[in-house]
């Protein structure tokens, strides 16, 4: 009696499809939007450390942009937003831009309103380009 053995076309697509997965995720590196989404993350949890290490301004040492984000997040402590990305345009290879949906002064029943920010390509990392931050979307930021 012979038996026949069959593979489930499910369980082979499901292989593909993970295979699929892990290979892009380790082929994605660092994207603008990926770093985007890492700068207001910190901005939310107020960690400084990383708010420097995810964004740029000309002239200024890492160090000194932690400082000022240490004393903006110090004025801010109270203020609360509620962000998402909308869509991320990569004008060349060392610039984007990215387009969020912002809700200032979070409460219930307030909207989201359209901001977008630069990003550049700084030493090899993508960066948010700090004086192109809107003042009406987080209003304690510095005179960068």
């Amino acid at each position: 009696m012979k038996v026949l053995k069959r593979t489930s076309f499910v369980a082979i697509a499901g292989g593909i499809g993970a295979v699929v997965v892990i290979v892009l995720f380790l082929m994605s590196g660092q994207t603008a939007q990926g770093q985007t989404t890492k700068f207001f993350d910190a901005l939310a949890r107020s960690d400084a450390k990383e708010l420097a290490a995810t964004s740029y301004v000309e002239g200024r040492t890492q160090e000194e942009i932690e400082k000022e984000w240490e004393e903006v997040l110090e004025r801010s402590k109270y203020y609360r937003f509620a962000w998402f990305v909308k869509s991320s345009v990569q004008q060349s290879p060392d610039k984007a831009t990215v387009r969020l949906g912002v809700t200032t002064n979070y409460y219930p029943g307030a909207f989201d309103e359209n901001y977008q920010v630069d990003v550049l390509k700084v030493d090899g990392e993508w960066r948010v380009h700090l004086p192109t931050i809107s003042r009406e979307m987080y209003p304690f930021l510095p005179r960068w």
